[in-house]
């Protein structure tokens, strides 16, 4: 053991049957403890809850993801800093997916919510009620999980190339959201609750082949879903008129690519004016160099800013095991080398977004 301490004799290495998503996954959140949430993690393993994972770390260190400091504890090396910039690419895209987390397939739209010119589309001035009312969140409906199969629908009908692990995503996702803290994070780990509870989501998630009784069916109900989907999550981001409830990011979005100004709601029962969109504090997106307000977390090119999900804190202190617990998300972790990438296209899974999409089929160490 190229750290200097040993295994303990007779002691069974709990990694040994993992797969091997599990050892990226883990690798990758001895990389988070130690750049984000600063923990402590000695090099010096023997009676800590960090033994089990010692043959990990040294497999880290040949590769040059941890490096030894002042000879007690790991350090994140660039390289390692690298596998967390790729890991936030990965969060990026499947930030694109949220909108998908409660869906009522079945429902039909009405004669007053059906747009006669955007088939089994909402019009633009309405929320989309198949995929959860955001002004009436405990609305009863038929709600089901789609994130995962919308995922795998358009990988596997589209340009997608690689292989989808399902495992990893939801890892990824759950890590970067700061819902994997526990200060019993790493028994757990070792005991497999956690591997336990990804495994128990993804293979109880809706696949979508199962939406209809034929694949045929199940094709079309998914790229209008989609369709529908991408539009949503732009209304969802965008604001909304303070006076009628409005939202507004379809038609600033009709207005932006006709020049026009944008400062009167357009339902003709409301009328009310509004000024300018948020951009005047002096920041700028990375992705499409927009003026950004101080507090704005989404950009109208639909660059996420913020990757809190819920918005999280970074802790200051070194993490022991005696603090108290705090949730860390990925928010906070700025790296200027970090492009976010945009809205997917509404009506078609580009070429160009199943590209950008291939860095979550990517191992990342």
């Amino acid at each position: 053991m190229e750290s200097g301490t040993t295994t303990p004799a007779g002691e069974k290495n709990s990694m040994s049957d993992w797969a091997p998503w599990k050892h990226e996954m883990a690798g990758l959140t001895v990389l988070y403890r130690l750049a984000i949430v600063k923990q402590e993690i000695p090099i010096a393993t023997t009676e800590t809850d960090f033994t089990f994972i010692e043959p990990l770390l040294d497999k880290m260190y040949r590769k040059g993801l941890i490096d030894q400091q002042d000879q007690m504890r790991w350090a994140i090396t660039e390289k390692g800093a690298a596998v967390i910039r790729a890991a936030i690419q990965i969060y990026d895209h499947l930030l694109k997916f949220e909108i998908f987390g409660k869906v009522d397939i079945g429902r039909a739209l009405t004669a007053e919510e059906a747009n006669p010119n955007a088939p089994n589309q909402v019009f633009d001035n309405l929320y989309d009620p198949r995929l959860g009312n955001p002004q009436a969140p405990d609305e009863p409906g038929a709600w089901e999980d789609l994130r995962l199969g919308v995922m795998t629908f358009l990988h596997e009908t589209g340009e997608g190339s690689g292989t989808v692990d399902l495992y990893r995503v939801v890892f990824v996702q759950k890590l970067a959201a700061g819902q994997l803290w526990s200060p019993t994070f790493w028994v757990d780990l070792r005991l497999g609750t956690v591997f336990a509870e990804i495994e128990m989501i993804v293979e109880t998630a809706v696949k979508w082949r199962e939406v209809a009784e034929t694949e045929e069916v199940a094709v079309a109900a998914m790229r209008s879903l989609y369709t529908a989907g991408m539009i949503e999550q732009r209304k969802r981001d965008g604001r909304e008129c303070s006076g009628c409830g409005t939202p507004l990011a379809i038609y600033q979005a009709m207005a932006n690519e006709a020049g026009q100004p944008f400062n009167t709601c357009p339902n003709p029962n409301c009328g009310a004016s509004f000024g300018s969109p948020p951009g005047d504090g002096g920041l700028e997106c990375p992705r499409c160099h927009a003026g950004l307000a101080p507090s704005q977390r989404i950009c109208v090119c639909g660059a996420h800013l913020d990757y809190s999900l819920p918005p999280g804190t970074i802790r200051e202190q070194t993490v022991t095991d005696t603090v108290e617990e705090v949730v860390p998300a990925w928010g906070a972790y700025y790296d200027p080398l970090f492009v976010p990438y945009g809205y997917y296209d509404p009506w078609a899974w580009t070429v160009t977004d199943a590209l950008a999409f291939g860095v979550v089929c990517t191992l990342l160490w």
